[in-house]
């Protein structure tokens, strides 16, 4: 949407100065493929698909925590303030890395697909608008030379009736 209004503005003379460049077809797809947003969120989608291989290839972190609470037997015997040290360190094993390491690129593939469809979404959206501004140009041109060719019939026929060769209905 904001993409189709600056090519329409641009298109339609909105630029002001004297200086002002006419959009080319060219000029409009270069300007939205470096700054529509949506293609910044995709190519940010892919960074972001990268970024997770890197996660997905790191060891995973361990872990260290205490707990400390009540603590009783079966016979009633209730000991309180009993804490529990734990430290944990997950073990892979097996291809268990490589298969996220896998998953992750498989993610970053998708990624790369989706940037492109949007890609292309966008880009068809420019073209489109880019056509029909030039048809809604030609539409306007065409309907201001029909005025101009009326305006020139009712002249003639003005200039008829005042001689007085046809009625004034005809007017």
């Amino acid at each position: 949407p904001m993409v189709r209004f600056v090519v329409c503005v641009a298109l339609l003379g909105g630029a002001s100065g004297a200086a002002a460049q006419p959009l080319t077809l060219g000029d409009a797809l270069k300007l939205a493929n470096a700054q529509h947003p949506l293609l910044r969120a995709a190519d940010a989608g892919v960074d972001v698909a990268e970024a997770g291989i890197v996660t997905a290839r790191a060891y995973p972190n361990p872990q260290a925590s205490v707990v400390a609470g009540t603590q009783s037997t079966g016979a009633g015997t209730v000991r309180t303030g009993v804490p529990a040290y734990v430290f944990e360190q997950p073990l892979e094993l097996g291809g268990l890395r490589s298969s996220r390491v896998g998953l992750v690129e498989r993610g970053r593939e998708s990624s790369g697909y989706a940037r492109d469809e949007v890609r292309l979404s966008v880009l068809a959206g420019v073209r489109r608008t880019f056509y029909l501004v030039l048809r809604r140009r030609a539409e306007v041109e065409t309907a201001t030379e029909n005025v101009r060719f009326v305006e020139a019939l009712r002249d003639r026929i003005k200039v008829r009736v005042d001689v007085g060769e046809v009625g004034r209905l005809e007017l």
